[in-house]
């Protein structure tokens, strides 16, 4: 802890104003450098394209390259003593992403599921993929996951979770 606070330049008293213990603080920073991979991304504007995923899959290798910049940093933090919250904040976040700020927003906020159900189930898919990724040393490209993301993403949103409950009804159950 001693260290911490005076590589930050702070006093104990100020950060445990600011976070509750270390692992909090680990997660906050894991979110805040997430924030800025997604800086100037809002793909809601691909909503009205037949299929998205192209511009999504575009738009998916920019955030990734941010992304691979901090990898070492990313694997510290998931493998350290905030894991499981930092894991936490990045679901939320790209959940919220995925319901306020994307081309399947539409989709799953009117689909079988819950919106938050649905957002959190496949953001903890991408992050599952994405952190997979950064902790086995990126074994393939930024463009071929930001392929697999966005082709994930597609059909689990329009063809899976966005599916509207009318249409389920009428499936025949096996």
């Amino acid at each position: 802890m001693t260290d911490i606070v005076n590589a930050a330049g702070l006093t104990r008293p100020t950060f445990y104003a600011c976070f509750r213990d270390i692992p909090s603080a680990f997660a906050s920073s894991a979110r805040e450098r997430l924030d800025k991979a997604f800086d100037g991304f809002d793909l809601s504007s691909f909503a009205d394209e037949a299929d998205p995923s192209m511009r999504m899959s575009a738009a998916f290798k920019s955030i990734l390259d941010r992304l691979e910049r901090n990898a070492g940093y990313f694997t510290k933090i998931l493998n350290g003593p905030g894991c499981q919250m930092a894991y936490e904040q990045i679901v939320s976040f790209v959940s919220n992403r995925l319901r306020n700020h994307s081309p399947v927003s539409a989709a799953l906020n009117n689909g079988v599921l819950p919106p938050e159900v649905s957002c959190s189930a496949i953001a903890a898919g991408v992050t599952w993929m994405t952190t997979q990724w950064l902790m086995q040393a990126r074994p393939i490209s930024t463009q071929d996951l930001a392929k697999q993301i966005s082709i994930f993403i597609s059909y689990a949103s329009r063809n899976g979770l966005g599916t509207n409950i009318d249409d389920v009804s009428r499936l025949k159950t096996v």
